[in-house]
Order: C-alpha cells, then sequence, then structure tokens
C-alpha cells in the first residue's frame, strides 16, 4: 500500500463527506477508494469513518480513533508539492 497516496484518499473523503465525491475529485474510481481506504484501515487497525450505506459522517464527526488534523494534514501535503492524483494518469470515463 502506497501510505501517501492512502493519506491523500482519506483526506479526499474528508474533504468530500462522500466516498464517491472523494473518487471523483481524485479522479480515481470508486472501488479503487474503497479498497484503498479498507487497506489504510486494516493497515492502522482502525475504523477511520462511521460509516452506513447512506452517508459518511462530516470530518469533526470521523471515530475517535481516526481522528486526526485534517485541514493541517492537507496543507502539508500540498505544501510539500503533494497535489492528490498529481503524475496519476485520469481514469477512464464510464459508458
Amino acid at each position: 500500500m502506497d501510505r501517501l497516496h492512502a493519506i491523500d484518499v482519506f483526506l479526499a473523503i474528508a474533504e468530500q463527506g462522500s466516498l464517491t465525491r472523494a473518487a471523483e475529485a481524485l479522479e480515481l474510481s470508486l472501488p479503487s477508494v474503497v479498497r484503498t481506504l479498507a487497506a489504510l484501515e486494516k493497515h492502522l487497525g482502525v475504523r477511520l469513518f462511521n460509516r452506513n450505506t447512506r452517508r459518511l459522517p462530516s470530518p469533526t464527526k470521523a471515530a475517535p480513533t481516526g481522528c486526526m488534523r485534517w485541514p493541517s494534514a492537507r496543507s502539508r501535503r500540498v505544501g510539500a508539492g503533494h497535489e492528490p492524483g498529481a503524475g496519476r494518469a485520469p481514469r477512464a470515463a464510464s459508458a
């Protein structure tokens, strides 16, 4: 698992409030975002979002074990030249 990519995915989900919108923002497929989140949760041994089939919570309602200072984490990642999705080929358009 590429940990930096996984953190980008986590931050996009927190910012967008939706797996689907995060996938669109990152120009990734929804299954890719779901797999990346699952791999990150498995690696960390915690569930990062209390989620159901209808919605994700806002970033401030992340599971206590998964809370992080995501706005400052995003600014550090972008400030260090790690713009999410940079250098990746765009995903194929859906039919």
